[in-house]
């Protein structure tokens, strides 16, 4: 996923306090959406959408990247066909 953005929030965020948002993402998204379809496959633009009501897209994708690092769900990117 967007590692080389979520690198460059990594930059900003130094000595400011970690928002608890991401954490809250985090514990939805582990809870609710892949605990249950523990097999279904997402793309991360569509995790985003069907939480922006609650988390702005960026919390979402750092959520995910940080699932990811964690070995909590898995994750890969793949090149989109013609492009």
């Amino acid at each position: 996923m967007a590692d080389d953005f979520n690198d460059h929030l990594d930059y900003l965020e130094e000595g400011r306090p970690r928002d608890i948002k991401f954490d809250e993402a985090k514990e939805i998204l582990a809870s609710e959406l892949f605990a249950k379809d523990v097999n279904s496959v997402f793309y991360q633009r569509q995790i985003e959408v069907q939480h922006e009501d609650t988390f702005f897209h960026w919390i979402t994708a750092k959520a995910l990247n940080e699932l990811a690092a964690e070995r909590k769900i898995f994750s890969e990117t793949k090149p989109l066909k013609g492009i």
